[in-house]
Order: structure tokens, then sequence, then C-alpha cells
């Protein structure tokens, strides 16, 4: 399955009703608009999806809508992080039932681990995967309470054979670049896949492998990010410097969280909510107006897709 697993992926985000509840027809048009749209895979769960606010039987039922909804047209891909480690074991073993085609885990946020606790975590998550891929997401540079997964630490686990591929929500490239690259065992059994735009130019020029993305982005603007992946890969320096300044401004706004995405869906005609599930914040008046904006841009570029 790992080889089927590349390209642009979205974290897709979970809409809401107004009482905070799972709008299962609403989830289910945003993953045909993505789907529709040519995305290479659906990540659940994540950081855009506000996994974090929501209890087990919640999440087990976005994956449930979100794996009959895709059915087998695209990769799937789900999130276990949780502050327990029982919990993601139960979330596991779920998603193994559903046919999920790779997992992804973040390090138990709240309490600081050591590298042993660390490593333990994600050996007793691989131990229940069976064949499918496991990837490690680190973040803890936009979340300061989560352990960071060092070069290192990563190196170890990936040589191991215990994760096949990193999600790097952060700035701080050149450090995973030089110290978990150059010491592969097997860098093509390995997926890189940066969350943040504006370090995918300098990762590609850096000669890094580029497997794709794992943007928030890619919820609103998909043939956008595909254009950037096609540019890196075939070394396309004019497409590459037409569409790098779309991606930083995409990135730009997605600073006001999940809220920021639904409105954007919502202005292009997806008939979803712009709730978001407490205590996190809604959307403010300076973030419509920087919407605006970017929808004028994106559609005098060509890449405004309406529902």
């Amino acid at each position: 399955m790992l080889d089927k697993i590349h390209g642009m992926i979205p974290p897709i985000i979970t809409p809401l009703k107004n009482d905070e509840s799972i709008d299962e027809e609403g989830l289910r048009i945003v993953v045909d608009f993505l789907v529709n749209l040519d995305v290479s895979g659906i990540f659940i769960l994540g950081t855009a999806g506000e996994f974090a606010y929501m209890n087990v039987e919640e999440r087990l039922q976005i994956a449930k809508i979100v794996r009959d909804q895709v059915k087998s047209r695209v990769p799937l891909l789900m999130g276990l992080s949780n502050v327990s480690l029982l919990n993601s074991l139960k979330l596991l073993k779920n998603g193994i039932d559903l046919g999920m085609d790779g997992f992804v885990a973040t390090l138990p946020q709240y309490s600081q681990l050591e590298s042993g606790q660390i490593k333990n975590y994600f050996v007793e998550i691989k131990k229940n995967c069976g064949d499918k891929p496991l990837f490690a997401y680190e973040v803890s540079e936009i979340v300061p309470t989560t352990a960071r997964l060092t070069p290192k630490l990563i190196l170890d686990l990936a040589n191991s054979k215990i994760i096949n591929g990193l999600k790097y929500t952060g700035v701080l490239w050149e450090d995973y670049a030089q110290l978990i690259f150059n010491g592969l065992n097997d860098r093509e059994s390995f997926r890189f896949f940066p969350g943040t735009e504006i370090i995918s130019r300098k990762i590609w020029e850096a000669g890094v492998k580029f497997d794709g993305g794992i943007y928030s982005g890619l919820n609103i603007f998909p043939r956008i990010y595909n254009d950037m992946f096609k540019a890196i890969k075939n070394k396309d320096e004019a497409l590459l410097a037409r569409i790098q300044p779309l991606i930083f401004s995409i990135g730009g706004i997605l600073s006001y969280g999940p809220s920021i995405i639904k409105e954007v869906l919502k202005s292009i005609g997806l008939p979803i909510s712009t709730k978001v599930r407490s205590p996190l914040p809604s959307i403010k008046k300076p973030a419509i107006k920087k919407i605006i904006r970017l929808l004028n841009t994106i559609s005098n570029e060509g890449y405004l897709d309406k529902y």
C-alpha cells in the first residue's frame, strides 16, 4: 500500500451542525468535492479536522462516513492521536476493521515524554497495524505541549521499520533533511510529507526527494497544490514561480484555524456551516476581508473551483 501513498493529501475538515454534532451530509459532500478535484488521498482526524475536540466515538463516526464515501477511489489515512495509548489503539483496531490504508500518529500531548517512552508509543501502535503503513506526525512547533520528535528519533524509528514516513508541520526542516535523509537505510520506503507551505520549495531546492504534501489549504484549492507538485517533479520553474505566491497567500490565512477553511468552502458554494467545535474561535471580520481578496486573486489565476 505504501507505493500508492504519495502526492497531495488534504487533512480533511469536519463539517458540523449548529449544535456542533457531525454533519454527515456535509462531510460526504466535502469528500466528493476533493476526490473529484484529483487529490491523491484523504487524511481524516488531523488538526484541520478538529480531532482534538472530539471523543473516540465521534472520531469513529467520522471514519465510517469517510470510508463509506471514499470507497476505493483514493487511499485513506486515519489519525490516531490521543493522550491515551489505549484510545489510540482502540481507534487503530476500528480503523483496521474499516479498511483504512494507513495511519498517522502524533505524540500524546500534555506530558513531556522521554525518548524511550516515545519509541514505545510507536512500537505499540506498529505492532497492531498489520501490513498497513504508519506515519509519524511532528507538530511540536505549533503545539508546544507536544514532545518533539527529534530527527535522531525519527531516524531510529524509520530504520527499525517502526514508521514508514513523516508528516512534518514546522519550519525547521533543515534538521530533518540533513539528519534523516542522509541516514535512512531505505529512502524509497519512507515518505516525507511537509505540512507547511513555506518550506515546500526550499525542500525541493535542497535536493530532498519530494513525496507530496499534507496541507490544510488542500481542502479549498487542491488544483493549485496539485500543480505545485507537478511543477516540482517536472522541474518546471515557470509554473512554480507562478504558483508559489498563491500557495504562500493561502498559507497566510490558515492561521485562523478550521473556521477559515469552512468559510472559504461555504463561499465557493459548498452547503456546509462554518461552525467549529468549542472552544475553537469562530471566524473574525478581518479574516473575511482576507478571504474576499484571496478568492479574487485565485479566480484571476484560473484556480477557483466553485461547487
